[in-house]
């Protein structure tokens, strides 16, 4: 089966794409919520460069403001890999803030492995040729329940590994480009839960569109 999410992102151009001359895919983290009381905070302003009129993530919702065309997010993805089965995790790293990195932090040691929400979008670009034109595609993001998909987010829990479940923020910080603004790296593997089937969508062109089930149902 081939990858259906296999990217590697540079989130620097998604935090400030207006410093950068060549286009790059973007990836962004809308909502983290694990178990009941850890959420981190859309504190992130960073200036958009897809018009999500040509969108149709359902799950987008406020963290794109037409009028000001900004992002406003809980930070920028750095890497998203899934091999496309039901049952396999979902691999993120991703950049937040100081103030989500304190969230995260405090929540360590973590009481339980519930994943109770998780949204991320992630566009790319195509380079215009004489066939087609190019342009801004939405290539990767979480539609809902199976089979139709409308809440626009995932749940599930987090992946065991070792000795400890699959869930890391980084002490040190890098900063934003240009800027003393400092982003935390956070990795994390997420596993389905065994009582709910989701929809991911995902494309490799703006033609080459796709959705694929992800999670478990035990009867």
């Amino acid at each position: 089966m081939t990858k259906m999410y296999e990217y590697s992102l540079d989130w620097q151009f998604a935090a400030a794409p207006d410093r950068h001359r060549q286009q790059s895919p973007c990836g962004y983290l809308l909502a983290l919520r694990l178990g009941a009381t850890t959420a981190l905070i859309p504190d992130i302003t960073s200036p958009a460069v897809f018009d999500q009129a040509c969108g149709s993530y359902p799950g987008l919702g406020p963290a794109y403001d037409a009028g000001t065309q900004r992002m406003v997010t809980c930070g920028f993805l750095e890497r998203l890999g899934w091999s496309g089965a039901t049952s396999d995790p979902l691999r993120l790293t991703c950049q937040v803030s100081a103030q989500n990195q304190r969230i995260l932090q405090a929540a360590m040691p973590m009481a339980s492995d519930e994943v109770a929400e998780l949204k991320f979008w992630l566009i790319d670009y195509a380079t215009s040729t004489p066939e087609t034109p190019g342009g801004w595609y939405e290539a990767a993001y979480p539609m809902g329940r199976w089979p139709t998909g409308t809440e626009g987010f995932l749940k599930g829990r987090l992946a065991w590994s070792g000795s400890a479940w699959a869930f890391q923020v980084s002490d040190e910080g890098t900063a934003v480009e240009g800027t003393k603004t400092r982003m935390f790296a956070c990795d994390m593997s997420i596993e389905p839960a065994v009582d709910a089937i989701f929809t991911l969508f995902g494309a490799k062109t703006k033609d080459d569109k796709i959705v694929r089930p992800w999670g478990l149902m035990t009867k």
